[in-house]
């Protein structure tokens, strides 16, 4: 078979002429009826999203909705009330691992030790460093321990006995500074080991895709896709379905046909997004891509576990990143990490503007990813999002605090309440809850049925029955 690679396409929308993107995405209504999933109907999906630095507190919470109860955002995030009815805010938290790691004074200032431990609730070993091998290597730095996202996908393997083709994906932005750093790599940990993210959609896609990206195998036989196993485990139960689920079905298998045939066509032409192979410079683009890929991922059960993590925002050459879409907003010479400070170039109303630009730019990615994710139609009726735990946060609050931290919990797989805004802690700083409380909950809606997560000394168990179903 012929390699087709990046270079022979045209730089356009990834799959944008595979008109089976939408029909394999509701692939998803015949998957419980595999025999390993008959009895549990659509499985939960966990995604963590991951955006660095909000600005001060005064900017913030002219953002935020102003009481609790009934969802409503306000300001630079009024674009998420699209799908308010889909998420919930939490406020209250603090990342109690992150005080701890600050203090033994090993990584650095309010970003590294947050960053590293925001899905670890355990703190960095004291003997680790930035630059140090314990924390990336050898394990040593979180004493071997796996931040939530690997252990859901180790656990869901090793106790569920969930067999996906991919373990867990990590999707990411290159970040032009601090790029020897660890702490800038990667929030995800397996047994302490650093578990780097992939950094531009070309590289999520040809994990995903192998026969895009691959050559035949040493016997000239082709590489079975991950598509080829979905469609072979619904032809094992066609016979057990209804004679109108069987003319979808068959619409469905045609549609996968037509994709695969597309993906793997010495001949095609598929045109590929501009982001595939793009770098520093394009974001937008590339979150755009990578949210189709996931949505694919998802709903096709390639993994049940995946999360992004878009750095850009530490220097000037970093912020580049933010003019080459936000030409207007970015003063020239701005700095986006100076300017949530207060710092940066440009008039008090050019700061405000690129500030309140940025965070449109989040808003609405993060409101396409719902979606996205809300317009497939699985096998319980309900959608991908309702059946996945989809968790945006931030690392830093008010000027480099830990405390009454953003989180955004989406979708809720039946787990979490949604359209809610509620402080579930406490705004105050010595009287907020640990983040480990929500990791907590998280992990009770992927199925397991955990009282902590992480050091015990941080966990009062999970969050209370006014936030869970």
């Amino acid at each position: 078979m012929k390699t087709l690679t990046a270079s022979q396409y045209s730089r356009r929308q990834l799959l944008q002429r595979m008109g089976g993107t939408t029909a394999v995405a509701v692939l998803s209504p015949f998957l419980p009826a595999l025999e390993s999933e008959a009895a549990t109907g659509a499985p939960a999906r966990y995604l963590y999203w991951y955006t660095p630095v909000n600005p001060e507190k005064s900017v913030v919470d002219t953002w935020l909705p102003q009481n609790e109860g009934a969802l409503q955002w306000r300001g630079a995030m009024s674009a998420l009330n699209n799908m308010k009815h889909k998420m919930s805010l939490l406020r209250g938290l603090t990342n109690a691992a992150a005080l701890d790691t600050n203090q033994t004074g090993t990584i650095g200032g309010g970003h590294e030790p947050s960053g590293a431990t925001m899905l670890a609730g355990w703190a960095v070993n004291k003997n680790a460093s930035a630059g140090d091998t314990p924390l990336t290597n050898r394990g040593g730095g979180f004493n071997g321990k796996s931040t939530l996202d690997q252990w859901l996908a180790n656990n869901l393997r090793n106790q569920q006995h969930v067999d996906t083709p991919l373990k867990d994906i990590r999707i990411g932005f290159r970040n032009r500074a601090h790029q020897d750093e660890p702490f800038w790599k990667t929030i995800s940990y397996n047994k302490g080991v650093a578990q780097y993210r992939l950094q531009t959609p070309a590289d999520l896609y040809a994990l995903m895709f192998p026969l895009a990206s691959q050559t035949a195998s040493a016997d000239n036989s082709p590489t079975l896709t991950v598509l080829d196993n979905v469609r072979e485990g619904l032809n094992s139960i066609k016979g057990k379905l209804s004679y109108n689920d069987k003319v979808r079905f068959e619409q469905h298998l045609n549609a996968i046909d037509e994709v695969e045939r597309q993906l793997n066509s010495s001949s095609l032409n598929c045109p590929l997004p501009e982001s595939l192979a793009t770098t520093e410079d394009r974001m937008d683009a590339a979150i755009n891509t990578h949210i189709q890929l996931i949505t694919i991922a998802f709903s096709c059960d390639m993994t049940r576990v995946a999360g992004a993590q878009w750095l850009s925002h530490l220097s000037e050459n970093v912020s580049q990143t933010f003019r080459q879409f936000l030409p207007e907003a970015a003063p020239a010479g701005s700095d986006y990490h100076g300017t949530t400070h207060g710092s940066g170039n440009g008039t008090a109303a050019q700061k405000d503007a690129y500030l309140k630009a940025v965070a449109e730019f989040r808003a609405k990615s993060f409101t396409r990813l719902c979606q996205s994710l809300d317009g497939v139609i699985e096998a319980n009726g309900k959608t991908l999002l309702d059946n996945s735990i989809v968790h945006w946060f931030i690392e830093v609050a008010y000027d480099h605090e830990w405390y009454d931290l953003f989180n955004v919990v989406a979708g809720g797989a039946g787990h979490f309440k949604m359209g809610q805004h509620q402080i579930v802690g406490s705004t105050q700083k010595s009287e907020a809850w640990p983040m480990n409380r929500l990791h907590t909950s998280i992990a009770n809606g992927m199925g397991f049925n955990i009282d902590h997560f992480g050091d015990e000394k941080y966990n009062n168990g999970p969050l209370p029955t006014s936030i869970l179903i």
